[in-house]
């Protein structure tokens, strides 16, 4: 005996959706697992990102000392990014700067740095 099913058969529609990519640092100065060296008054540095978003947040930081506000959007072909100008601070030796980027749904990457203010520069 076989069993017949009755009524209208619904499917709904398949809704694809897009898993978002998170930002990544690809290229970075000082460079990754490298030693900010505040030798001159002034040292600039930066991070370019690759993402599927246009909109992405950058927070610079350095330890004890707080956000960053200073920093300014760059391009470099395909490739966005921040960079911030870091005034020369003998109290800055031995403090982390770091930047964490953020897409628009939360995801992340992060880059960090030790920071070394040398004798010969205070």
């Amino acid at each position: 005996m076989v069993a017949a099913l009755t009524g209208c058969p619904f499917v709904l529609p398949f809704i694809e959706v897009e898993e978002n990519v998170p930002p990544a640092i690809t290229q970075s100065s000082p460079g990754e697992d490298q030693t900010l060296f505040m030798e001159r008054e002034q040292e600039v540095v930066f991070v370019l990102v690759q993402d599927d978003d246009l909109e992405l947040d950058y927070v610079w930081v350095i330890d004890g000392f707080g956000v960053q506000g200073s920093a300014t959007p760059i391009q470099a072909g395909s490739q966005v990014g921040s960079q911030l100008v870091v005034e020369r601070l003998e109290a800055y030796d031995g403090r982390e700067l770091s930047v964490t980027v953020y897409d628009e749904q939360g995801a992340s990457d992060r880059r960090a740095w030790p920071i070394e203010v040398p004798e010969s520069a205070r």
